[in-house]
């Protein structure tokens, strides 16, 4: 195998936040970040610290494998929470590419979420011919979205 003929996939970019409940900070609660592309699944843990923040460094898959034919070319991302026996979405979206979106490095670099928020979807704009958007669902405050609105429950 030659291993100058590896081709990193860059996944996501940093990722930092702060979780809060009121405007009061949440310590030790675990964030479980989730990633799957090119057939691979992994999964990072970060623990808010007093201050309610957490960070995750950026992720890539190196590998001398190309994609194979049936490869949909698609990153699921998913960050969560659990609280009181249920899961909430800090970000969770199914984006085409293997490349960090410019609106993912934007928000994703500075999570503001209160755990008491409703989960809300996203639209941002998509700079491919024909597509409507990419669609990312939270309950943290983004920004730059051409489109927002409440997940109904």
């Amino acid at each position: 195998m030659d291993i100058l003929n590896k081709k990193v996939y860059n996944l996501t970019p940093k990722i930092q936040g702060n979780i809060s409940e009121n405007n009061i900070p949440i310590e030790n609660l675990e964030v479980t970040l989730e990633v799957s592309a090119l057939n691979e699944t992994n999964e990072f843990k970060a623990i808010t610290n007093k201050n309610g923040d957490f960070y995750f460094n950026p992720i890539s898959i190196s590998t001398i494998k190309k994609p194979s034919m049936f490869d949909q070319k698609m990153v699921s991302t998913s960050l969560t929470i659990k609280n009181a026996n249920h899961y909430r979405y800090l970000w969770r979206s199914y984006l085409p590419g293997y490349e960090i979106l410019e609106f993912m490095s934007d928000n994703l670099a500075n999570l503001r979420c209160d755990i008491n928020s409703r989960e809300k979807y996203f639209i941002f704009k998509s700079n491919k011919k024909n597509h409507d958007g990419y669609e990312v669902h939270t309950i943290c405050n983004l920004h730059g979205g051409i489109e927002s609105g409440y997940i109904e429950e």
